[in-house]
């Protein structure tokens, strides 16, 4: 969930996003709820570049922990005083975010035999 932010400037750091990932990601879900934006970053190819991988290591068409670094880092770019939600953490602004995320690679989608990081979840 995303709060202060416009359609446009969601799409702009898409748009800047894509140019990394070989025009593969893309918003699943997206739409607005008075001043809050609710979308999921997705892959058009899950064999493709931001790619998530399960804790399997099953070719996934969600979007890895670098995929949402990146797209993060350029809505904050455009709009540092965004506020976001994931499951996983809260950003209050650019600030927040360049704060908070680094720790959010290092949490355990995997199991307690077998851990596997968000960060490392993917092939890029």
């Amino acid at each position: 969930m995303i709060t202060n932010a416009s359609i446009a400037e969601l799409q702009n750091a898409m748009n800047k996003t894509n140019l990394e990932y070989n025009n593969n990601i893309l918003f699943e879900h997206c739409f607005n709820k008075g001043k809050r934006v609710d979308f999921r970053l997705r892959v058009n190819k899950s064999r493709d570049m931001g790619a998530k991988l399960g804790f399997s290591g099953k070719h996934t068409v969600a979007a890895c922990w670098h995929v949402h670094r990146d797209f993060l880092k350029n809505l904050f770019e455009s709009s540092p005083s965004v506020k976001v939600k994931t499951c996983i953490a809260v950003y209050d602004g650019k600030d927040g975010f360049e704060k908070n995320y680094p720790d959010t690679g290092y949490k355990n989608i995997g199991s307690i035999m077998n851990p596997i990081y968000f960060k490392d979840s993917c092939e890029c």
